[in-house]
């Protein structure tokens, strides 16, 4: 049975005729990946158009089983031995929705068997704000497709939004199951329709500050991190948020010349000391991350102009 419907993804379509709710993908979790990874453990990874689907007598819970059709647009890897993927929609067994005229990156074995987890995301949509990951994923794979670069380094994202410049990175850091993520904000301006306030200096126009988020360390606490960029260190203070995260704060002052100095770096070092864990000295790679820093290093330099 081919779906015919004026709705732009024909699986929204079946999710209202059916009576799914999207909120039913709330019962679904997924492992974080890095696009190294995901790569690595794919046996296809290229860029398709929707250009339609089907639904088929199989079921999954209460959803059936779909076809989803496609054009191919760009390949990285593998030889996609498959003319239409293979997903459903239930939201609680992972099951994913694609749109139809919509470019995606696709992540998928040579069975074509696709769901939420296997990392797909959208290249041809844009948020209002910042920059979208996929097509700074197509970028990568681009680049180390053309020998450009020697790895697959998880791209840094820049984002502007109510006052706020940010730039933001992930990186594998020891053992832990997640990756570690790091974050530069700025804040040039006070948000819409907010009042200064003295005892708020996040609110305040210059505030900046540079934070490491380091999963599952809790019991890193009172064991600073040290950020190396060319010959200068910047040793971090310890914190902690109420997911319970390892959080380094780096004194605020350093910061215009920390995200300076990352323009002619292509790793930060990091590195951190435990009697029990030992030294964990991690690298953040900065091979897919050019644009985002100079957007990061234009934003500072226009509002200190000001």
């Amino acid at each position: 049975m081919y779906w015919n419907c004026p709705v732009r993804s024909f699986f929204f379509a079946l999710l209202i005729c059916i009576g799914l709710f999207p909120e039913l993908a709330l019962a679904c979790s997924c492992a974080g990946g890095s696009l190294e990874g995901k790569y690595e453990g794919s046996d296809n990874v290229f860029t398709a158009v929707i250009t339609g689907g089907e639904a088929t007598s199989e079921r999954v819970g209460n959803s059936p089983k779909l076809r989803t059709f496609f054009d191919v647009t760009e390949t990285f890897k593998g030889m996609i031995p498959f003319e239409h993927f293979n997903s459903h929609a239930d939201g609680n067994s992972c099951g994913i929705s694609l749109q139809v005229g919509v470019e995606y990156l696709i992540f998928a074995p040579d069975t074509g068997n696709i769901g939420l987890c296997s990392g797909i995301v959208a290249v041809s949509t844009v948020p209002e704000q910042g920059e979208a990951i996929g097509p700074k994923y197509v970028a990568a794979l681009r680049a180390f497709k053309a020998g450009e670069n020697d790895d697959l380094a998880e791209p840094w994202q820049f984002i502007e939004y109510q006052g706020i410049c940010r730039l933001s990175g992930r990186f594998p850091y020891g053992e832990t199951r997640w990756p570690a993520s790091i974050n530069v904000t700025y804040r040039t301006a006070l948000p819409e329709n907010t009042v200064a306030d003295p005892g708020a200096p996040h609110f305040q126009p210059g505030y900046a500050e540079l934070s490491v988020w380091v999963p599952g360390r809790d019991d890193l606490a009172g064991f600073p991190l040290s950020m190396r960029v060319h010959e200068d260190e910047y040793t971090a203070l310890w914190d902690v948020d109420h997911y319970k995260r390892g959080r380094y704060l780096l004194d605020r002052e350093s910061i215009v010349d920390f995200v300076t100095g990352l323009e002619q770096v292509d790793t930060l070092h990091l590195k951190s000391g435990h009697p029990i864990h030992g030294d964990i000295d991690a690298e953040a790679s900065l091979v897919n991350a050019g644009d985002s820093v100079s957007k990061m290093v234009e934003c500072i330099d226009s509002h200190l102009k000001q």
